[in-house]
C-alpha cells in the first residue's frame, strides 16, 4: 500500500515536476558553453567578363566559434560561406581581409580564430590562344614492334586564361597513354593534362590520340634445312644434305617460322654422272629475303647421267628403272 501510494498519489503532479526537471536540465546543458571549428566555404561572386582570377586560393577558412552547445549544434549543420564581390575590381592583387562582422552568427556566439584572417587575389586580364597538344607515353612496345608514330586529333586547342599563364604557354600535354607490349596500332581518347584551374579550354578537354606500330625488321638464322634434288630421282647423293640460311624480314614473321616452310632446292636437271658443285635454290616464305645460305654451295653426285627436261615425264621414267 504504502508503494502504491508513492508513484500514484498526487500522480499528475509529480509528472509536471518530472517534466519541469527535465526541461531545466535540457535547458543547463543547452547553455554551457563550448568551442567548434567551422571550415566556412569561400565563394567568389562577379567577376568582371575581361578579368579572371590568375593565383590560387584558399577554398575554405577555418573559423573557430564558442558558444551555447544548442546553438553550435545547429551552426554545425549549416555552415556560413565567405562571399567575395568582386564587381568593379581591376587588374592587380587584391588583400581581403576576413574578419567577423563578414559571418552572420546568432546571438550569444562570438569567433575567437579565423584562419586565414585575409586572402590575396590576383587579378588578371582574360586571354585566349590557341596551343599545340603532345601526347604523352608511356611503356615500351612489343620487342616484335615499334613504335612509327604517333598523331593528335585536334593537334592543337584554344585555351583561355589569365595573361601571365598563358604568355609562356605553348604546348599542353595528353593524359599518360600506356604502350605496354602494343604490338597493333590503335587510338584513345584522352583527356589533355590543363596545369591549372584557371586555365580553360574553349573547346574540348579531350582529343584522339592514335598510336601507330608496324612490326620491326630484324634477321634470324635457321639451321637444318634440308637440300632436296630436282628433279627427284634415285641415285643422288648431296653433302652436306642440311645446310644453314640467315633471312631478314619482319620480326613477329621470323618468329613464327617453321623450318620445313623453307626449301633448299639442288636443280640437277641435264647434270652428267659423276659430281656437281651446285648453289641450291633457297625458296622462302612470302616477306622474307635471305642473306646468306651456309655452306653457300654442296656436292651432289650422280650414278648416271640425267636428260634436260622441265616437264618432269622422263625424271619419272627414269626414278622406275
Amino acid at each position: 500500500m504504502f508503494l502504491k501510494d508513492l508513484f500514484f498519489k498526487n500522480f499528475f503532479t509529480k509528472l509536471i515536476s518530472l517534466a519541469l526537471a527535465v526541461l531545466l536540465w535540457s535547458f543547463v546543458v543547452g547553455q554551457e558553453k563550448a568551442e567548434i571549428n567551422l571550415s566556412v566555404p569561400v565563394t567568389l561572386v562577379n567577376i568582371p567578363d575581361d578579368m579572371v582570377v590568375a593565383n590560387d586560393f584558399p577554398a575554405n577558412v577555418n573559423v573557430r566559434v564558442s558558444g551555447p552547445k544548442t546553438l553550435l549544434a545547429r551552426l554545425s549543420t549549416s555552415t556560413p560561406t565567405k562571399v567575395i564581390d568582386l564587381r568593379d575590381a581591376e587588374a592587380g592583387a587584391i588583400k581581403v581581409e576576413i574578419t567577423a562582422d563578414d559571418f552572420a552568427l546568432p546571438g550569444g556566439v562570438s569567433i575567437s580564430r579565423i584562419k586565414p584572417s585575409d586572402i590575396e587575389l590576383v587579378l588578371e586580364p582574360l586571354v585566349s590562344r590557341q596551343v599545340a597538344i603532345v601526347p604523352r607515353l608511356y611503356g615500351e612496345v612489343n620487342s616484335d614492334y615499334i613504335l612509327d608514330n604517333v598523331s593528335v586529333s585536334p593537334s592543337s586547342i584554344s585555351v583561355s586564361g589569365p595573361k601571365s599563364k598563358l604568355a609562356g604557354l605553348k604546348e599542353l600535354e595528353t593524359r599518360p597513354v600506356d604502350i605496354s607490349n602494343a604490338m597493333a596500332t590503335f587510338m584513345r581518347q584522352v583527356k589533355v593534362d590543363i596545369p591549372y584551374d584557371y586555365i580553360r579550354s574553349a573547346e574540348t578537354e579531350q582529343v584522339k590520340v592514335t598510336v601507330n606500330i608496324t612490326p620491326a625488321r630484324g634477321m634470324e638464322k635457321f639451321d637444318g634445312i634440308r637440300v632436296v634434288a630436282e628433279p627427284a630421282v634415285s641415285g643422288v647423293d648431296i653433302s652436306p644434305g642440311k645446310i644453314s640460311i640467315t633471312a631478314a624480314g619482319e620480326k613477329p614473321r621470323l618468329h613464327h617460322i617453321h623450318t620445313g616452310e623453307i626449301k633448299a632446292v639442288a636443280h640437277i636437271a641435264g647434270l652428267g654422272k659423276g659430281k656437281h658443285r651446285l648453289k641450291p635454290e633457297i625458296i622462302l616464305p612470302f616477306g622474307l629475303k635471305l642473306i646468306q645460305s651456309y655452306p653457300e654451295h654442296v656436292t651432289v653426285k650422280l650414278d648416271r647421267d640425267l636428260p634436260d627436261t622441265a616437264n618432269g615425264t622422263a625424271e619419272k621414267g627414269l626414278a622406275g628403272r
